[in-house]
């Protein structure tokens, strides 16, 4: 489900996203990179650190190049293994366990900044995790506190044909 989340703010709600596979690290198996251009221009980029370590070891820096860029903002997902089903979260929310999820996002969504110098932005891939960053101040989906979050509720008329 996670998965989801992170493709759709890859990706973008304009239906003109283009991506290209960045072939980081020789094509490793254990990392993965790609940028997401709208109207041909990068808008986006997702980086996979498929490596189950939660020490830190694994985990790598991949060093953007984003001309004229002071900042950038980023988004991760993370988790305790590679197949982690608990204990799974992106931008700080979480659906929760097994039995616990409602459909909603709980917890406050976590946006970070990330400090460029000469336009060169490291950005950490936590072991394992992906990080979603974003190369303009285009948030895809801008949670904020106090939003108002509304659920809905079917009801369906059951008819005795008997």
């Amino acid at each position: 489900m996670y998965s989801i989340l992170v493709s759709s703010e890859a990706l973008g709600p304009s239906g003109n996203a283009r991506v290209a596979d960045l072939g980081i690290n020789g094509n490793s198996t254990n990392m993965a990179g790609y940028v997401i251009y709208e109207n041909n221009q990068p808008a986006r980029m997702v980086f996979i650190n498929y490596m189950s370590d939660t020490s830190g070891a694994l985990d790598y820096t991949a060093r953007v190049a984003v001309q004229g860029a002071t900042t950038v903002s980023v988004r991760y997902l993370v988790a305790e293994k590679i197949t982690s089903k608990f204990n799974v979260s992106y931008a700080g929310q979480s659906w929760g366990g097994y039995f616990e999820s409602d459909g909603l996002l709980r917890g406050d969504q976590v946006t970070e900044t990330v400090a460029c110098t000469g336009g060169v932005c490291p950005i950490s891939v936590p072991a394992p995790g992906a990080a979603v960053v974003f190369l303009t101040n285009d948030l895809i989906f801008d949670a904020k506190a106090g939003d108002a979050v509304e659920t809905y509720v079917a009801l369906f008329g059951v008819q005795d044909l008997n």
